[in-house]
C-alpha cells in the first residue's frame, strides 16, 4: 500500500524500549540520519532529552543535535507553528534528534521533507478521536450545512450542502478569532483533514437536527488513516502488548499496512516477557463487568452504592498500606478521604518511574466506551474482547506497572492489586505469570437494583468466553468476508443484469413474472400508485418478490433459494408492533424508503429500501441482519417489551409481499410516506458489516442470537441441515420432529420461522410444505406442539 515502512515494537511496561530507541537513535543520529521522537507528554519529553544528552556523551567527536520543542519551551504563539517554521528553515547538514509530542505530530499541517527524517513514536497513538458536541440549542450553526451520506445501518459521513461551502469554509478558517466558530475546530478539521475519517451516527444526528432530541451530544468521530505517516524514511511506533493495539488491528486489517517488527529495538529490551510473580495477589471486586452505571447500582436493598462496597472492600485488602490509587475525576475526592495513603496516578500513566517503590495497586476507573463507539469499532472488525483488550486492559496494566512490579529485584516483596472485575483480573494474570487471582466478597453476589430502580436482570455466571477461539479462526471469517465481497462484486458489475423483481399472481403461483423497473424513483412512483388505486379483496392483487429466480438444472423447484439469481431492495412487512413508521425512518433517517399501509389497514405497514445493486443471498442476509440489530439496538426486538411488529419469517429472499392496494371506504386510513436518502449501497454495508457475521461459513448463517440452545450441541443450523438432508418423501413425518425439538431448545418462534422456514423452502419441493410448517409455528406459540 505505501512506500514507507511501518515498523513497530512491542515492549513490555518496563523493559527499556525508552532507552533502547534513544540509544539506536543516538547512533543513527551520529551517522548523519535524522530522527523525530514524539512522546505523549512534556515531561517525558524533557526526561528523554536528558537521556539523549547523556548518550551524547558516548560519542567525543559527535555533531548531531538535539532540539525539543513544546508548549512550555516554544517561542512563537502555537507549538505547531513553531515546528513548521523550524523544519521548513532547516539548514544543519548533520543528524539531529527533533522531540516533540504526539499532539503536535498529529497536529502539523506540513511537515517539510519528511522524506529526510526516521519518526519514532513513543508509545502507541489512539486513531480514534470523539469529537461529539453539546449542542441542544445551537447545533443548527452546523447542522443546517451538512447532509449525510449513508455508510452502513448506523453511520454516515457528512457532507456539507453545496450552497454552504463558503460559510462552513469561512468557520474553519475562522480569521477573526470567534469563540463560537472556534467550538467547531476539531470537527471542521477532521471533515478536512484527508488523512482522517469522519463518521456520525446517523439517527443520533437527525434527531437532534429535526429537534427530537435536546440530551444527546451531536455525535461524531475520525479514525486517523496511515497516509498521514506516509512520507517518512521510516516509521517506527512503540508500545506495549502492540499487537492487540487498536492502532494494529485498524491500520493492517482495513487499511493495508504490512507491519514488520523493528528488530535492532525488539531484540536489546530487558525482557520478552514478565518473569513469575507468585508473591503478586490480584483481587477482583465484581464477577460482571465494570461501568459507571454498574457503579452507581444500589447494592441490594442497603443504602450504599456498588462504587461504596468497592471503596469498603478495596480499604479491607489493603489495610493502610501504601498503594497507588487510579479512579475516574468524579471519584477523586471521595476517594482521596478515604484512601489516605494512596498516591493518586491518572487513567493515562506511561513513563511514571516514581511509584516503584509502592507494592500495592487500587483500580477503580471506568472507561467502557458508549455503545455508538462500540458500533463504530465493530464496523472496523474490532470486537468488544480486542477493544477491552486494547483500551481498558490496557489502562489496567500501565497503572499496576507503576509500582514495584517493574522492578526486576523486587519480585520476592508481596504485592497486592485491586482490581473492578474478574475481566480485568484474566487479563494481568494472562500477562503476568505465576500470580493469584481471587474473588473479593461480594464478587458473585446478586447486586440488586439499578440506581434508577429497575430490577437487575438474571445473571450469568458461567465463564465468559473470548468471541474468537484464536487467531486462525478471525484470520477464516476475514476471508469469508473478502470471499463474500468479491461474489457481491461479480453480481454488481454483471452489465447483463437489469432492475428486475418477480410478481406472482397469487401465493401459490409457481410460474412468477418478470418485473423489470428502470431506477428506484420510477418503482417507488408506482407503488405510490397503486397505493391509490381501489381494489375489492386483498386476493385480487398480485405480490411481488424482491427476487428474480431461474430454471437450475438439478433443482426441481421453480421459485426456491436455490433458484434465485438475483435480489432487488429489502421488502418488510410489519403485523403490528410498537415500532410505528416514524419510528422506524428515525432509525435509519438516511435511507431512501417507502413505508405504506397494508390492505387491511390497522397499525400494519410495509416497507420498500431500495438498493443501489442486486444482491446474492448471502449479501441479502447480511443487510437484513445489520438492519434488524439496529432496530434491536433502539429497544426493539420481536420478544421483548418492545415489540418490532417485522413478520422475521419473510425475511426469507423468496418471500412474497402483496403490493400495495386501497380497500373501498379507508382512504382515511390508508397511507403512502416517502422518505427521501440513499439507497443502500450494498458494497459499502458489506464493508461496514462486523467480521462477526462470518466466524463460521456455513451453508446457512444466523445472527448471533439465533445461535442458541438448551442443548449446546443443538442449534438452529444443525436442525436446519436435518431438513435440508431428509430424503424426498419423509418430509411429511419428519417435519413436525424437528420444529418440537427446535422449541424444545429454548429457540423462539420468530427464529425457529427464519432459519427453518429458510432450509425448507430451498429443499427440493420443501414449499408444498410451507403451510404445514406455519400451522407448526402457531402450534409452538400457543404450546399444543407436543
Amino acid at each position: 500500500m505505501t512506500q514507507t515502512n511501518f515498523n513497530y515494537v512491542s515492549a513490555l511496561a518496563g523493559a527499556g524500549k525508552t532507552y533502547k530507541a534513544v540509544d539506536h537513535a543516538s547512533f543513527l543520529a551520529n551517522e548523519g540520519f535524522r530522527i523525530v521522537i514524539a512522546q505523549p507528554s512534556r515531561q517525558l519529553i524533557d526526561e528523554t532529552h536528558t537521556l539523549a544528552e547523556q548518550f551524547q556523551t558516548r560519542y567525543p567527536n559527535a555533531k548531531y543535535r538535539l532540539k525539543k520543542i513544546h508548549s512550555d519551551n516554544k517561542t512563537k504563539s502555537s507549538v505547531s507553528g513553531e515546528i513548521v517554521n523550524y523544519l521548513k528553515n532547516y539548514d544543519y547538514d548533520n543528524g539531529e534528534i527533533l522531540f516533540i509530542t504526539h499532539a503536535a505530530l498529529f497536529s502539523i499541517p506540513y511537515f517539510h521533507r519528511k522524506d529526510n527524517w526516521i519518526l519514532i513514536v513513543d508509545e502507541i497513538p489512539d486513531p480514534f478521536e470523539d469529537m461529539s458536541l453539546k449542542l441542544p440549542d445551537n447545533h443548527s450553526l452546523i447542522t443546517d450545512h451538512f447532509t449525510l451520506s449513508t455508510q452502513s445501518a448506523y453511520y454516515s459521513r457528512p457532507v456539507i450542502k453545496p450552497e454552504s461551502e463558503d460559510h462552513i469554509r469561512a468557520i474553519w478558517e475562522n480569521k477573526n478569532g470567534d469563540q463560537v466558530n472556534a467550538v467547531f475546530a476539531d470537527f471542521l478539521d477532521a471533515y478536512y483533514d484527508d488523512h482522517r475519517d469522519l463518521y456520525v451516527n446517523s439517527s443520533t444526528w437527525t434527531a437532534i437536527a429535526e429537534n427530537r432530541d435536546k440530551k444527546e451530544r451531536l455525535p461524531a468521530n475520525a479514525i486517523w488513516k496511515p497516509s498521514y505517516l506516509e512520507g517518512f524514511k521510516e516509521v517506527i511506533i512503540m508500545g506495549a502488548m502492540f499487537e492487540e493495539s487498536i492502532l494494529f488491528q485498524i491500520w493492517g486489517q482495513q487499511m493495508g499496512v504490512e507491519w514488520s517488527v523493528y528488530d535492532r529495538i525488539q531484540n536489546h529490551l530487558r525482557y520478552q516477557n514478565h518473569a513469575p510473580q507468585p508473591n503478586l495477589t490480584i483481587t477482583y471486586l465484581l464477577e460482571e463487568n465494570w461501568s459507571k452505571t454498574k457503579a452507581r447500582q444500589q447494592f441490594q436493598d442497603s443504602d450504599y452504592s456498588v462504587f461504596d462496597m468497592c471503596k469498603a472492600e478495596a480499604d479491607y485488602h489493603i489495610a493502610g498500606a501504601d498503594h497507588i490509587i487510579i479512579t475516574n475525576k468524579d471519584r477523586e475526592s471521595e476517594t482521596d478521604e478515604c484512601f489516605v495513603n494512596g498516591s493518586r496516578v491518572s487513567n493515562v500513566s506511561h513513563g511514571i518511574n516514581t511509584f516503584q517503590h509502592i507494592d500495592n495497586a487500587i483500580f477503580l476507573s471506568a472507561l467502557n466506551p458508549s455503545p455508538t463507539h462500540f458500533k463504530l469499532f465493530e464496523m472496523l472488525d474490532v470486537t468488544s474482547d480486542e477493544l477491552a483488550d486494547a483500551r481498558y486492559h490496557q489502562i489496567v496494566y500501565q497503572a499496576v506497572m507503576r509500582t514495584s512490579l517493574r522492578d526486576p529485584s523486587a519480585v520476592e516483596r508481596a504485592k497486592h492489586f485491586i482490581v473492578p472485575d474478574k475481566r480485568a483480573a484474566d487479563y494481568l494474570a494472562r500477562v503476568i505469570p505465576g500470580c493469584k487471582v481471587q474473588a473479593g466478597t461480594f464478587a458473585d453476589m446478586d447486586l440488586g437494583k439499578s440506581i434508577n430502580g429497575r430490577p437487575k436482570g438474571s445473571k450469568d455466571t458461567k465463564k465468559r468466553e473470548r468471541f474468537w477461539s484464536s487467531p486462525a479462526q478471525k484470520s477464516a471469517a476475514q476471508t469469508a468476508k473478502k470471499t463474500l465481497i468479491r461474489k457481491q462484486n461479480r453480481l454488481t458489475y454483471d452489465p447483463s443484469i437489469p432492475n428486475r423483481m418477480s410478481l406472482f399472481a397469487g401465493k401459490w403461483d409457481k410460474h412468477p413474472k418478470e418485473f423489470t423497473f428502470t431506477d428506484a424513483d420510477s418503482l417507488i412512483a408506482d407503488l405510490k400508485e397503486m397505493s391509490e388505486t381501489v381494489i375489492q379483496s386483498k386476493e385480487e392483487n398480485v405480490l411481488i418478490c424482491p427476487a428474480h429466480f431461474v430454471e437450475r438444472a438439478g433443482v426441481e423447484t421453480r421459485r426456491g433459494l436455490e433458484n434465485i439469481e438475483s435480489i432487488h431492495g429489502v421488502w418488510l412487512d410489519n403485523d403490528g408492533g410498537d415500532l410505528t413508521p416514524s419510528d422506524f425512518r428515525n432509525i435509519f433517517p438516511t435511507l431512501r424508503m417507502a413505508i405504506f399501509s397494508t390492505y387491511s389497514g390497522g397499525n400494519r405497514y410495509r416497507v420498500f429500501i431500495p438498493t443501489n445493486a442486486p444482491m446474492i443471498r448471502d449479501t441479502d442476509f447480511i443487510i437484513k441482519c445489520l438492519l434488524m440489530n439496529e432496530i434491536r439496538s433502539h429497544g426493539y426486538s420481536d420478544k421483548g417489551k418492545l415489540k418490532h411488529g417485522f413478520d422475521v419469517g419473510k425475511l426469507t429472499p423468496s418471500s412474497m409481499f402483496y403490493l400495495p392496494g386501497l380497500q373501498h371506504g379507508k382512504a382515511d386510513e390508508a397511507f403512502f410516506i416517502e422518505n427521501p436518502g440513499d439507497e443502500i449501497d450494498v458494497g459499502k454495508w458489506l464493508e461496514g458489516a462486523s467480521i462477526k457475521m462470518f466466524r463460521e461459513e456455513e451453508a446457512i448463517r444466523v445472527p448471533e442470537e439465533f445461535s442458541k440452545a438448551i442443548n449446546p450441541n443443538i442449534t438452529l443450523q444443525s436442525i436446519a441441515a436435518e431438513i435440508q438432508a431428509l430424503p424426498k418423501g419423509t418430509v411429511n413425518g419428519s417435519l413436525a420432529k424437528l420444529v418440537v425439538k427446535a422449541f424444545r431448545n429454548g429457540f423462539e418462534a420468530g427464529e425457529i420461522r427464519v432459519v427453518l422456514g429458510m432450509a425448507l423452502s430451498g429443499r427440493s419441493g420443501g414449499r408444498e410444505h410451507m403451510r404445514d410448517f406455519e400451522g407448526l409455528i402457531r402450534k409452538g406459540q400457543n404450546g399444543k406442539l407436543k
